[in-house]
């Protein structure tokens, strides 16, 4: 019963110390982590990826690179990823 009571306690005075964390108030606005324009190297669909791509220390300098925000000519993309078959 004691670790019931622990976390209990835990919960209540996280509730205070976070309290629209705890009580799921809206967001009013975003903070994006990375900034808009930032540079990225990415990869157009047409098979797999390699299997390393995920791995830290993936070479992928003959993926081509472009400013955030892709997809695919809808009229607000920095960068305009080509149509996959």
């Amino acid at each position: 019963m004691p670790r019931i009571q622990s976390v209990f306690q835990i919960l209540i005075l996280f509730g205070c110390a976070f309290p629209a964390i705890s009580l799921g108030q809206d967001v009013h606005h975003w903070e994006a982590v990375i900034e808009d324009g930032s540079i990225w190297r990415y990869w157009v669909p047409n098979a797999e990826p390699p299997e390393a791509w995920k791995n830290p220390g993936f070479y992928d300098a003959a993926w081509p690179i472009g400013p955030s925000g892709f997809g695919y000519s809808d009229g607000d993309d920095a960068t305009t990823v080509p149509a996959t078959p």
